[in-house]
């Protein structure tokens, strides 16, 4: 019995570390150290690269998600909030959706 037990215990605390190790994933606040800082991010950065530009309606107070191959952000224009979803590689619009502000 207590080999079972130390066997499960072993494996939740080899489980928790190989999940904090991933570093991909920010299940918290400023990420899974909390301190804003990603570790797959290079010190430094190459130079700027554009690979396309989409114009917007106006400006913006939220900031972009890029996830799974999209790229969806906020943008105001003409009294209403959208939010555009576009391909990673080539900017190709995917689906944007558009309220009234209030």
């Amino acid at each position: 019995m207590i080999r079972k037990t130390v066997l499960v215990a072993s494996w939740v605390v080899v489980s928790m570390m190989a999940w904090t190790a991933a570093g991909s994933d920010w299940p918290q606040w400023l990420g899974p150290e909390r301190n804003g800082i990603s570790s797959e991010v290079p010190q430094k950065l190459p130079e700027k690269k554009v690979l396309w530009r989409r114009p917007m309606s106006g400006e913006s107070h939220g900031g972009i998600a890029v996830a799974a191959g999209f790229v969806v952000v906020p943008d105001l224009g003409e009294g209403k909030e959208i939010i555009r979803c576009f391909g990673v590689e080539k900017g190709e619009a995917v689906w944007f959706y558009a309220y009234e502000m209030k």
